[in-house]
């Protein structure tokens, strides 16, 4: 309608009168239409842009819930395999545990990560100590 010229625009009440005619076939319309076929002559209910606004609205709303039924439907499928993404089985704040193997009994801290080394960590024996350590050879 905005490339019609002004003066050539059918009359406001013959817009509203074809509007009503087309939307009141449209189920989702009909109450619409009958609020404004049934709203006294000056009220702004018979108009052809509060008729359009209710159109533009429920087009909204109805983009909105197809949004939604996909939205929904995306969060019921099931990861890629292979992907779990932030999901974990251990319990935030849980404190880590270290491989019992790998400790020594007397250092609990021996096997984590990140943790200090112990004082005695590399003890040589009294026979190692004097031995001189040759270099490899190079080529």
């Amino acid at each position: 309608m905005s490339t019609i010229p002004v003066q050539d625009l059918p009359r406001e009440q013959t817009l509203f009168n074809h509007l009503i005619d087309e939307l009141e076939r449209t189920p989702i319309m009909a109450h619409k239409v009958l609020k404004a076929r049934e709203a006294p002559l000056h009220s702004h209910r018979r108009t052809t842009n509060w008729l359009w606004e209710k159109v533009e609205l429920v087009l909204q709303l109805d983009q909105q819930r197809k949004n939604r039924i996909e939205f929904d439907k995306q969060l019921k499928l099931k990861p890629a395999e292979g992907y779990l993404g932030t999901y974990t089985t251990k319990a935030a704040g849980a404190p880590a545990t270290s491989d019992p193997k790998a400790a020594p009994k007397g250092n609990p801290k021996a096997g984590v990560p990140g943790a200090p080394a112990p004082k005695n960590a590399n003890p040589k024996s009294k026979a190692d100590k004097g031995k001189k350590v040759e270099a490899a050879p190079s080529c």
